[in-house]
This record gives C-alpha cells, sequence and structure tokens, in this order.
C-alpha cells in the first residue's frame, strides 16, 4: 500500500486545535455541567449584654456547607467560629457567608443586626468584703469624719445598688481643695484595725467617681499624725465602681515607712489639691489590707465625759449623747432633773423621783448616749469606770444597780431597747450626797441579756454600744422620805470611761 503524504499549510494546523478547543477538550468539567446555587438561613441572634457573656451564632446552609461568620462592628462586637463577644453598646452588625465549591456556587451573604445593651451597673459590694480587716461601710459603727470647708461625709445607700451601704464625699468648687475624711471603725478615736504594711504595701478601695481622670489620695497615719505615708491612684472610669490600687512602696508625701508604727488611721481626699471645674460626689466602698499583728495599746474610750445643758434642746454629755430618765410610771412625785454642780469636781446630772408604796415591777434609771448620739467599740476593754451617786435616802440603803450597755437598734430585736444588750449588777456602795464615788465594772461581769444581729456575745455587743443605763428596781428603791422631801430617790450621773 502507498501512503501519500499531504503537507498542509502551518495556519491550517492552528484552525484545527482551535476547533478542538471549542469542543471542550481541556474543560474540568463535562460538556453542559452547572454548579448548583446554595442559600443560608441564619437565626436571628437574642440582645447581648455587656460583661453578661457571649452568644453562641446559628446559621444553616442548603449544601450543608459551614457557614462562617464576620463582624463588620468590632467596636460593639467581635466574632471567633461561633462565639459573639459583646464588646459596647450599641448594633452589632454580623454577616453570615458561604463560599461555596466545586459543586456549589458561593450564597447570597446574610445579615443581622443584634442589640448590645450597655453593662449592668455593679455594685460597690464584690461579696469578697466578709471578714476583717476589710472596712464594708454596711457595717454598725463604720462612719467617715468629713474635714475642709464645704466637705461633708456620710454612710449612704449605694448609688446603683439600694441594698448596699457605701461612704460618700461631697465636694463643692469652693471646698478646701485638701478636704476629704477619715473612715473609721471606732467612733471615739476615728481608727481603724492597724494596717500592716511590712507583709505588702498594697491598699485597696473600691471608688465611684463622677469622672474618669479624678486623683485620689489615700493616706495613712498613726493615731498622734507622726507618721504618716501617702499614695495615689486616678479613676478611669466615670459614674461605675472600680478598685483602685494605692501603693506605699514609693510614698507620694508624708515621711518615711517606720516598721515600729502602728498605722491604725486612714483618711480619703477626692481631688487632693485640685480645683474641682463642678460640685461633685464620690463613693467608697471595701477598703482591704493586711492586719498588722502589732497590737495597739488600748488608751481610755470616753462614753461621757461630763455633762451640760444645751438651752433650748436638752441635757447631753459634753461629747453630745442625748441623756434622759426612764421609769414604769408608778412615781408619786413628778421627775426631777437637770445638770448638777461639780461634785469633788466632777461635772455630773441629776434625776429623781418619789415612789410609794412598794409595788411589783416599780423600776426606774437613768441612761446616757453614745457620742453623738453614736456608736463606740468597746470591744477588747476590761472595765467600765463610772462616777455615780446619790441622796442619802437611797444610797444609804446601798443599792443594787443594774447597768445595761445596749447596742443600735436591730430590726426585728424583741429587746427593750430594740438592740442587743448586756448587763452587770454592782452594789452602790461607797457615796451618798455630794461625794464622787467611783466604780470600776468589770467587763467579765457582764453577760448577754438580748442577742440581736450580729450582737451575740459579750465582746460582739461591745463593739458597737449605744447607749448605757442605770437601772433601780423594785428591791433597790427608797419609799421613805424621812427628810420631808419628795424625792427620795435622787441618781447623780457622773463620767463614764472604758479602760
Amino acid at each position: 500500500m502507498t501512503h501519500t503524504q499531504i503537507r498542509l499549510p502551518l495556519s491550517a494546523l492552528f484552525l484545527a486545535v482551535a476547533s478542538l478547543a471549542g469542543c471542550g477538550g481541556d474543560s474540568d468539567a463535562p460538556p453542559g455541567f452547572a454548579k448548583t446555587s446554595q442559600t443560608i438561613t441564619f437565626t436571628q441572634p437574642a440582645a447581648v449584654t455587656v460583661g453578661g457573656g457571649t452568644s453562641t451564632l446559628v446559621a444553616t446552609s442548603t449544601s450543608s456547607l459551614v457557614v462562617a461568620f464576620a463582624s463588620t462592628t468590632q467596636s460593639i462586637c467581635t466574632v471567633s467560629g461561633t462565639t459573639l463577644t459583646p464588646v459596647a453598646a450599641g448594633t452589632c452588625h454580623i454577616e453570615a457567608s458561604q463560599a461555596g465549591n466545586g459543586t456549589y456556587d458561593a450564597a447570597t451573604t446574610v445579615a443581622q443586626d443584634i442589640t448590645v445593651n450597655p453593662a449592668a451597673p455593679v455594685s460597690g459590694n464584690t461579696g469578697t468584703c466578709t471578714t476583717a480587716p476589710c472596712v464594708d461601710f454596711a457595717a454598725v459603727g463604720v462612719g467617715l469624719d468629713a474635714f475642709g470647708s464645704s466637705v461633708t461625709g456620710a454612710v449612704v445607700d449605694d448609688p446603683v445598688d439600694a441594698t448596699n451601704k457605701v461612704g460618700r464625699i461631697f465636694k463643692t468648687t469652693t471646698s478646701d481643695t485638701w478636704g476629704g475624711a477619715t473612715i473609721y471603725t471606732t467612733l471615739a478615736d476615728f481608727s481603724v484595725t492597724p494596717i500592716d504594711l511590712t507583709t505588702t504595701k498594697i491598699i485597696t478601695l473600691r471608688v465611684y467617681s463622677p469622672a474618669a481622670g479624678q486623683l485620689i489620695m489615700l493616706k495613712v497615719e498613726n493615731l498622734a499624725g507622726t507618721e504618716k505615708l501617702e499614695a495615689q491612684a486616678t479613676t478611669t472610669v466615670a459614674n461605675a465602681w472600680e478598685t483602685l490600687t494605692f501603693n506605699y512602696t514609693t510614698p507620694t508625701g508624708g515621711v518615711a515607712f517606720n516598721p515600729a508604727a502602728i498605722y491604725n488611721k486612714v483618711s480619703v481626699f477626692p481631688m487632693f489639691l485640685l480645683p474641682l471645674s463642678a460640685d461633685s460626689t464620690y463613693y467608697f466602698d471595701e477598703l482591704k489590707y493586711t492586719a498588722s499583728s502589732v497590737v495597739a495599746p488600748l488608751t481610755p474610750l470616753t462614753f461621757a465625759s461630763g455633762y451640760k445643758d444645751v438651752p433650748g434642746i436638752a441635757i447631753r454629755s459634753n461629747e453630745d449623747g442625748d441623756v434622759g430618765e426612764f421609769n414604769d410610771g408608778t412615781k408619786t412625785w413628778g421627775v426631777d432633773y437637770g445638770v448638777a454642780p461639780p461634785s469633788a469636781g466632777v461635772s455630773n446630772w441629776y434625776t429623781g423621783l418619789g415612789f410609794a408604796p412598794v409595788k411589783d415591777g416599780t423600776y426606774f434609771g437613768a441612761f446616757v448616749k453614745g457620742p453623738a448620739n453614736g456608736t463606740v467599740n468597746a470591744a477588747g476593754y476590761t472595765s467600765v469606770n463610772i462616777k455615780l451617786w446619790g441622796n442619802s435616802e437611797l444610797f444609804n440603803l446601798q443599792p443594787n444597780i443594774k447597768m445595761v450597755l445596749q447596742g443600735p437598734p436591730v430590726s426585728g430585736c424583741s429587746s427593750n431597747s430594740g438592740g442587743a444588750e448586756i448587763v452587770a449588777t454592782f452594789k452602790a456602795d461607797k457615796g451618798v450626797v455630794d461625794t464622787a464615788a467611783s466604780y470600776a465594772v468589770p467587763i467579765s461581769s457582764f453577760t448577754v441579756q438580748a442577742a440581736c444581729g450580729s450582737g451575740t456575745t459579750v465582746q460582739t455587743i461591745l463593739a458597737a454600744i449605744a447607749q448605757v443605763n442605770y437601772v433601780l428596781d423594785v428591791n433597790n428603791i427608797n419609799y421613805t422620805t424621812p427628810t420631808g422631801g419628795p424625792w427620795a430617790n435622787y441618781l447623780n450621773i457622773g463620767s463614764i470611761i472604758f479602760n
């Protein structure tokens, strides 16, 4: 067989190749193949809250391929996988997409808007200030002593949590820039449990400030004010609680740290030495520090040093505690009382009544309230030293007198005073008219007469004493008047000091 060679021009060869390509000779899919479309179903997410946790995004595709999520509002919310994290209040915009593959076309993007609510207000109470020496303003006896012109301090409701008590300092634009307040747990000397700055130099304080960038100074010192250290911190948020840290490693003021000093006084200074552009209110809670193992010696604690007549008001102690008498109503002669001339140099006040005849349940007595009608912390003292005397008709009987120390009112307490009470009895055998007789009543002789609230033991009740009472019962009252006077029972009340 004879083969005949045919020579074609080069242009014809190019035409043949082009014809093959036109027939799909190099395509990755068979002739006539088309990808399948897919759609996304994106479940509307519920609203979220800043600080309230994350949320899981849910979306599916008709292709069953995994749907991807992306946030176009990163300042409001972020996404990682299917987890959405709220960042700030606002509208969070999330897009759901599916890119497709060799079988499916890319899906049309579906978007959802999600409401991000602002963070819920956070209380000054973190729930961690449950043991001493942490100072919690909800505790009995805790207070603020303000200083500086137009500066006030008080214990009030938390501005975001009415169930919590906090300290408040108010300053005006005309207040002294050095003004502030001393935080105390013992009213008598405005002190707190001694602070240990040997183990750690850190103290923290919860602060609620009207603006960010507010300078807060915290000073710790001894009661004499000769040993003192200052540290500063700056607020970072407005109208919200935060915990500020005060580091005394390098104090901003005061004198050098003295490891032998007893630092038991704390004062806070909002915007220390800086002017205010507007009247401002600051709130404080949870003063946390390490307690010192050095025990501060107990100095005499004065409940009442003497008495004064306040015109148009009442008789009060020199410490501005109210005084008064009480009786069962069976008196035959009216009550006589007032401030008496000093007896043996002792400032005192008196009350007198007449009783006749003997009747079961008869009693009378006198009371003195704490300084400024507040409380004192007498825990740890070993005796209460008093000056007490009266007329011969009564005191020649050497009556047994009940001394009742009571705490502040407690809701639901069924005691006569409405608060926890401890009681001791002593024989008044040292004095008659114009004799300033002194008695030292041992704390060890007191027993619990009424347990209420946190006052369940002698020492816990002593931690907040609001009132001292002297009571004479039916068996310790004079019912005769041999001198012819109507008031046969007189009590003269002198000083009351814990030692």
